[in-house]
């Protein structure tokens, strides 16, 4: 499960590279490459996990399976897709960008809620995944701050 976190790290390494390459700024290609990476590869990566294994993803956070996981699988493969698509159509970033940050802000509210619950400080063995979905929002409005304004 520390997949997203890899991503999230290999965006920031990729984006600093190409700005030190001068091949562009550095918040518009943290932009591309976080959307690529930590929306769009995470996103397919979150499909196949919660649709294809769905017992073993439930299990791993320390919960059961739950039909709505198919829904789940379903919004991940979406902004997946929007995510990669998002690397070559500016025009997409905003949109994307606010959908993707509503549903991991979201879904690391429910793992807060969780940990409240089960009085614990630590997200059920997700704790790569609960990061990436605070830190991912977090970093792409920060680069679009500086890249829009």
């Amino acid at each position: 499960m520390v997949f997203p976190i890899v991503l999230y790290v290999i965006a920031w390494i990729l984006s600093l590279t190409m700005y030190a390459a001068d091949q562009g700024y550095l918040a518009m290609e943290l932009i591309r490459y976080m959307l690529f990476l930590s929306v769009g590869f995470h996103g397919i990566y979150g499909f196949f996990r919660h649709y294809f294994y769905a017992d073993k993803t439930s299990s791993k956070i320390g919960l059961k399976t739950s039909p709505f996981q198919g829904g789940v699988a379903m919004a991940f493969l979406s902004f997946g897709v929007l995510g990669i698509l998002s690397f070559w159509f500016p025009v997409l970033w905003i949109a994307t960008a606010f959908g993707v940050s509503i549903f991991y802000l979201g879904t690391a509210y429910v793992m807060m809620q969780e940990m409240m619950k089960r009085k614990t400080n630590r997200p059920s063995g997700a704790l790569p995944v609960f990061a990436a979905h605070i830190l991912v929002p977090l970093t792409l409005w920060l680069a679009m701050l500086f890249f829009y304004a």
